[in-house]
C-alpha cells in the first residue's frame, strides 16, 4: 500500500498502516508538510463489526467458529476504517 494524502499539504505523505494506528483522539505527523492529521468521530462506527462479532460469539459452542467469528469481525472492521475513514486536519 502506497501512502495516503496529506489534508494539509495534498501530498501523498501518510504511511497506510500509520492510519490504522489514528484515532479521535490521537494523531500523525505528515512527513511532507509536518503538519498533524487524525480520523473523524464518526470512525468509531467501525467498530460495529468487530462488536457484533464479540456479541453473537457465546452463541457459538465450537472455539474454532468464536475464532473465525472474531477474525472476520476484525478484518470487517479494518477495512471499513481504511477504505471509508477520511483524514482530517488537526490544529
Amino acid at each position: 500500500m502506497g501512502n495516503l494524502e496529506c489534508p494539509n499539504c495534498h501530498k501523498p505523505a501518510i504511511p497506510a498502516w500509520r492510519k490504522m494506528t489514528i484515532g479521535p483522539m490521537t494523531s500523525a505527523i505528515c512527513r511532507g508538510c509536518g503538519g498533524k492529521v487524525s480520523v473523524p468521530w464518526s470512525a468509531m462506527w467501525t467498530l460495529i463489526p468487530f462488536l457484533a462479532a464479540i456479541l453473537i460469539e457465546p452463541y457459538f459452542k465450537s472455539d474454532a467458529l468464536s475464532v473465525v467469528l472474531w477474525v472476520a469481525g476484525a478484518m470487517v472492521m479494518g477495512l471499513l476504517y481504511h477504505f471509508f475513514v477520511p483524514l482530517i486536519a488537526r490544529r
